[in-house]
C-alpha cells in the first residue's frame, strides 16, 4: 500500500470511496477527476449509512480491472467480490457504514459526533486501509494466475 499516496489524498480531502477508487483508477489508466467523480456517491454508505464507501469502490477497483462481458471473467470477478466481503467483514467485523462507525452521519447529529470523536480518521481509516488491502492481495493472486 502507498502511504504517500493515501496522504496526498487526505490533504486533498477525499472521502472514502474517492481515496479507495482513485488509489487504483489511477494505476489502472482511468483519469482521477474522472475516478473522484464516480466515486462521489458512494460516500457514507451512498448517502444512506449503508455498504461501506471505501468498501464499494474497492468493488468499482476490481470492475475496472477485471469487469467483462464474457460470463468465465463475470464467475471470476463475482469469486473476487465474494472474497473481498468476506476478508473486510472478517477484519472489520462490518459492511455497514451505520454499523461500522455506530451512528448514523448521514445526519447532522451523526456527522457532528463522528467529527468530535475522530471517527472518520478512526474508523473510515481502517475500513479504506483494509478496502485496500484486501484488494491488493485479491489482485496479485488473480494476476498469478
Amino acid at each position: 500500500m502507498d502511504k504517500e499516496k493515501l496522504e496526498e489524498y487526505a490533504k486533498r480531502e477525499y472521502n472514502c470511496s474517492q481515496t479507495v477508487f482513485t488509489y487504483f483508477a489511477s494505476d489502472l489508466g482511468l483519469d482521477e477527476q474522472i475516478a473522484i467523480k464516480i466515486a462521489t456517491p458512494f460516500e457514507r454508505g451512498m448517502f444512506k449509512s449503508q455498504t461501506c464507501g471505501a468498501l464499494t469502490a474497492a468493488y468499482m477497483a476490481l470492475g475496472l480491472k477485471y469487469g467483462s462481458n464474457n460470463l468465465d471473467q463475470k464467475l471470476r470477478l463475482e469469486e473476487m467480490v465474494h472474497k473481498l466481503d468476506e476478508e473486510f467483514e472478517q477484519r472489520n467485523k462490518n459492511k455497514e457504514c451505520i454499523n461500522l462507525l455506530g451512528l448514523d452521519i448521514n445526519t447532522e447529529e451523526g456527522m457532528k459526533e463522528a467529527l468530535e470523536n475522530d471517527l472518520l480518521t478512526s474508523v473510515c481509516g481502517a475500513c479504506i486501509s483494509s478496502s485496500i488491502e484486501i484488494t491488493e492481495e485479491i489482485m496479485e493472486k488473480y494476476d498469478e494466475n
